[in-house]
């Protein structure tokens, strides 16, 4: 992820696991034909990760319910990735499968490139001014087509920040810190 305006976001807001294996990459949404395709709603339509990977996870139904799955078939259907799954062979099997998270290895993501991470990596990061004045964790990212917008929660309220240039002064994943400059009215309750 990098401040509107300079190149697409690598990967979702959406919860996941960083540090862990697994990293939530999108949703089934629903199937697709009668032999078992589903439709996937990935969290970034711009990552290539789902056409590239040759097993999956996924997560769903019951708490702590997973289920891997060797990938037959992938391609992309307008803002959805199709996909066939080993052992997932009929409408009605797709159907048990929607709302089910689909999650990869950490380690097949593709790296973020310079001045980039990907949005698992910011959530719980501490935002500070800077000035050096903290202002909370990071709670929520979500895109509004235009730009990127975190939600950052503080112990007296939630701040929404605008991921653009003209905020966002430094992304440091590494140290889980993202440090923004105070324009006009952003902070204003």
């Amino acid at each position: 992820m990098r401040p509107s305006g300079r190149s697409p976001t690598p990967l979702a807001q959406h919860p996941g696991t960083f540090g862990g294996s697994l990293v939530e990459v999108g949703r089934i949404v629903g199937p697709h034909g009668v032999r078992g395709e589903v439709r996937l709603q990935p969290h970034n339509p711009n990552s290539a990760t789902l056409t590239n990977v040759e097993r999956i996870t996924l997560r769903g139904g019951e708490p702590g319910l997973e289920q891997t799955h060797r990938v037959l078939a992938a391609r992309r259907h307008g803002r959805f990735v199709l996909l066939r799954l080993e052992g997932v062979e009929s409408v009605e099997q797709a159907e048990e499968l929607v709302g089910w998270a689909l999650c990869v290895r950490r380690d097949e993501l593709s790296p973020p490139r310079a001045h980039e991470a990907y949005y698992i990596e910011l959530l719980g990061s501490t935002v500070e001014l800077d000035t050096g004045e903290a202002l909370g964790v990071v709670r929520e990212i979500f895109s509004t087509g235009s730009n990127d917008v975190l939600i950052v929660d503080s112990s007296e309220r939630e701040y929404l920040v605008p991921f653009i240039a003209d905020v966002i002064v430094r992304v440091d994943a590494a140290r889980r810190l993202v440090v923004i400059h105070r324009i006009p009215g952003l902070l204003d309750p």
